[in-house]
């Protein structure tokens, strides 16, 4: 026994096969008398005499319930494993920003490693210019012992300064990790 919706549906797609004369496939849920619900498909044809005439309707049905029961556990496996990419993705996405910042900082360390280079070599030949200065003349004039000091100071100032951005720029021993 079918109980009252299903049984309208039924009767509404008996009619659309007898007024079209086309088959009709329908998927629904069927509730027993006994109060169990079960998934069906159908699929309704219509049955014609050898006058060409629709006589009746014929039905073949299959309890689809262990397919139901199928597709929803593959949709959860499908939400699961998206969420898994989202959070994969977002992983990902934290790692390149990683390896974008430690890839800037590599070309910043050898960008300033190249600079104290080119600086340094300049520096050492004024630095050995007025020590060998100061040793070969030395003049009583008070305002050529001030420049020379005075050179020497601002050498020794800008090697503290290439130092320090040596110093800032240069790489450390990474904390690896596995991922």
């Amino acid at each position: 026994l079918l109980m009252g919706e299903v049984a309208e549906a039924i009767r509404i797609n008996d009619r659309h096969v007898l007024e079209t004369a086309k088959p009709v496939f329908v998927e629904e849920e069927i509730r027993f008398a006994c109060g169990e619900i079960r998934p069906y498909a159908s699929i309704k044809f219509p049955m014609f005499n050898p006058d060409g005439e629709i006589y009746g309707i014929g039905c073949i049905s299959s309890d689809i319930t262990e397919r139901k029961r199928a597709e929803k556990e593959l949709e959860l496996y499908r939400d699961h494993l998206e969420e898994l990419v989202k959070e994969r993705t977002v992983e990902l996405k934290k790692a390149q920003e990683q390896l974008i910042l430690s890839e800037r900082l590599a070309v910043l360390g050898q960008f300033s490693g190249s600079i104290a280079h080119e600086v340094r070599n300049p520096l050492s030949v004024i630095s050995n210019a007025v020590y060998m200065l100061k040793r070969a003349y030395n003049p009583d004039n008070e305002k050529y012992h001030t420049y020379l000091e005075m050179i020497g100071t601002q050498v020794k100032r800008v090697a503290e300064i290439i130092e320090s951005v040596l110093r800032l720029t240069r790489m450390r021993n990474t904390n690896r990790e596995e991922t």
